[in-house]
């Protein structure tokens, strides 16, 4: 049979579904194990003592003033340090005797040597404060656990708003509250106007439709340093802006003839004029994917019409085709003319 909860227990209880006897085996060992941490902290008050110290409180007390919702473990570990503190002083103040004092004979009740020694030991303001301070402490701690567990109403911010230390003056905490961090405004952010060449290099780019990658490749430089050109981070040299300039004299007019080819004409289509002129089989993606430089999902989402490539990587995959075919007819040729070959032998 799995433990009761502390706090079912008491609901439970309370409801009339659970005897006392259930309950103290519900309750009892948590109240023993918060004695005994209470106890080796605080120092000078036997565990077991307060745990019968604090089952009579949780009788008295907690059983009929305990909230639903309230977090029970810190709000018992309060009332384990109040009474811990009230026991300890509790036993510096009795006075002890001595235990051979009436051994003694009446002659010897007057001398001085024989009379208590022993004067109550009470604790002085220094103390007392920090007592005070700790149980403020362990206050804040369990109202802090409670509104972290659950959604605080007003009454409850209100009250950790009020709450302060008894040894914390209240002007201390005034000027506190009355504190307010500087309000900064901030600068919008200046818009970056990009040098002419930068801002001419990336209409070269865009103008062919050409990716970083692309565009750097084909003008024979890194694309870190083009993104740098492009930002306005460095300045461009003379060469790249005349071999941009170039370039876009040079493929303008590959482009526009490109772009009316392939203009309002589906992929699949393309890609089946692509598997016609390599002589590969349309459903064998894997082979066409292989001749195109593509891979195999690449070439079975142009199938299926989900993407389409950039005009210039059209007409690159053209110029592969292109290349793949006279690469196949080459190699036809050579294998009839070995087949001539061996014929002429035979």
């Amino acid at each position: 049979m799995q433990p009761v909860n502390p706090v079912d227990a008491l609901l439970q209880f309370r409801a009339g579904q659970l005897s006392r006897e259930g309950l103290a085996g519900a309750v009892y060992p948590l109240l023993r194990r918060l004695a005994k941490a209470t106890a080796w902290k605080v120092g000078g008050v036997d565990a077991d003592d307060l745990a019968q110290e604090l089952w009579l409180t949780f009788e008295k007390s907690v059983l009929h003033n305990y909230e639903p919702g309230v977090a029970l473990e810190p709000y018992l570990l309060v009332i384990a340090r109040n009474a811990a503190f009230q026991m300890r002083s509790k036993v510096r103040e009795t006075p002890s005797f001595d235990l051979t004092s009436d051994l003694t004979t009446e002659g010897a009740d007057g001398c001085p040597e024989h009379e208590d020694r022993h004067t109550p030991s009470v604790a002085d303001d220094g103390v007392w404060s920090d007592i005070d301070r700790r149980i403020g402490i362990l206050e804040i701690r369990r109202r802090l656990y409670n509104l972290s567990m659950n959604e605080p109403d007003d009454d409850s911010k209100q009250a950790m708003r009020t709450l302060v230390l008894p040894c914390v003056r209240e002007t201390a905490m005034a000027a506190q509250e009355s504190a307010r961090l500087p309000v900064i405004e901030k600068k919008p952010r200046a818009q970056r106007v990009l040098p002419p060449e930068s801002q001419e290099l990336v209409s070269v780019r865009t103008g062919l439709d050409m990716t970083q990658a692309e565009f750097a490749d084909a003008l024979g430089i890194g694309m870190p340093r083009l993104a740098s050109y492009e930002y306005g981070k460095a300045t461009i040299p003379d060469w790249v802006m005349k071999s941009a300039r170039d370039l876009a004299d040079n493929s303008g007019n590959a482009l526009e003839s490109g772009r009316k080819k392939y203009e309002g004409i589906p992929m699949p289509k393309i890609l089946d004029g692509w598997a016609r002129e390599l002589g590969v089989p349309y459903d064998n993606s894997q082979e066409l994917a292989t001749l195109l430089g593509a891979s195999k999902a690449t070439v079975t989402r142009w199938k299926n019409g989900l993407i389409r490539p950039r005009l210039s990587a059209l007409l690159r995959y053209e110029h592969m085709v292109k290349e793949a075919r006279k690469k196949l007819a080459r190699q036809s040729e050579f294998v009839e003319q070995l087949a001539a070959g061996k014929k002429k032998r035979t």
